[in-house]
């Protein structure tokens, strides 16, 4: 007979543990992204002590660490939040405590205009990451530029777009800012493997809307008088025959190839998608892993998880929802 696994989690606010405060978590939620937004926490107090009106009250601008998992087990850590919105409600007396890992006290929305000369991908990445105070990691085939400009966007904006152009996923957490090759991330070995009849429900859709038959970049050179472009075809098998070109400046074949590639993977991205809802191995399941479907005939194969919802209820439930894409069969 199978042990029962009973959730459990660490709060730790500002440094310091609050295990004082464990019975009184009603549920805990935390929202994990894989790509140009922040992740976010909400964390559920009911207060029947009127601990909020006396001995202890989290503040905006207050760090919050959050840990999953369950009893006996070494937790998932989903890093650091700090603390934006307090919702009281009474009665029943509860207090919702809403954070960010983009803390709102960094200037992340703040619109900018930079050229950018002679450098590259990681070089900005790094020069954007230190003006905010936080560490810059990079991984995958860096980028060389002439110009590069953010024109009126804040440094997010600009490093999402960037990204996407170049077939990178850009994520935002406490303490880093990270660009990672979409292409390396999604050829990672699955965390975890789930099948057919365990504890989890699955909703799994295949279509060709959207798919193409190939993708081209296309930039014409004026100054030197000379077209840029690169075709990849899709790796899907689509039944469409249409071409997706994309008009993106560029300075030179290498680019052009890397602009290419990125709208081919986007494009293959949407052939078989859907949502998992997990009750195993769940704290496994983090934005940006991938996870591999047995049993499930043609829709087996290696999973992208794009967005991961840790829900959980005290001590008593725990399930995490997922938004996964197909990246191999």
């Amino acid at each position: 007979m199978a042990k029962i696994k009973i959730p459990d989690f660490k709060l730790t606010v500002n440094g310091q543990a609050t295990d004082d405060l464990k019975g009184q978590v009603v549920q805990i939620i935390v929202e994990d992204f894989e790509h140009g937004r922040a992740d976010n926490c909400e964390i559920v107090f009911q207060d029947v002590k009127k601990l909020w009106a006396g001995s202890w009250k989290p503040i905006r601008g207050d760090s919050v660490k959050v840990e999953l998992g369950y009893q006996g087990e070494a937790l998932a850590d989903f890093g650091e939040f700090e603390i934006d919105e307090l919702d009281l409600k009474s009665p029943p007396n509860t207090l919702t405590v809403r954070a960010r890992s983009a803390f709102p006290s960094k200037a992340f929305s703040q619109q900018n205009s930079v050229p950018y000369e002679d450098t590259s991908l990681s070089e900005v990445l790094n020069l954007i990451a230190s003006a905010h105070g936080l560490q810059a990691e990079f991984e995958g085939k860096n980028v060389q530029f002439t110009t590069l400009v953010q024109y009126r966007e804040s440094d997010t904006a600009f490093l999402k777009r960037v990204a996407e152009m170049y077939g990178f996923i850009f994520k935002i957490t406490e303490k880093k800012m990270i660009l990672y090759a979409r292409k390396m991330v999604e050829e990672r070995a699955p965390v975890a493997t789930l099948r057919e009849g365990a504890n989890h429900t699955v909703s799994l859709r295949e279509t060709s809307t959207g798919e193409v038959k190939s993708t081209r970049a296309v930039w014409h050179d004026w100054k030197n008088e000379k077209v840029i472009e690169s075709t990849e075809a899709s790796s899907e098998e689509p039944v469409a025959t249409d071409e997706m070109r994309v008009y993106e400046r560029v300075e030179n074949a290498g680019q052009s190839q890397s602009v290419a590639e990125a709208a081919r993977r986007w494009a293959d991205y949407y052939r078989v998608q859907g949502t998992i809802t997990a009750r195993e191995q769940q704290n496994l399941l983090q934005a940006g892993v991938t996870l591999r479907l047995k049993d499930y005939a043609n829709f087996d194969g290696v999973y992208f998880v794009e967005y991961a919802r840790h829900v959980m209820n005290g001590t008593s439930h725990y399930e995490t929802e997922l938004k996964v894409k197909r990246v191999a069969k």
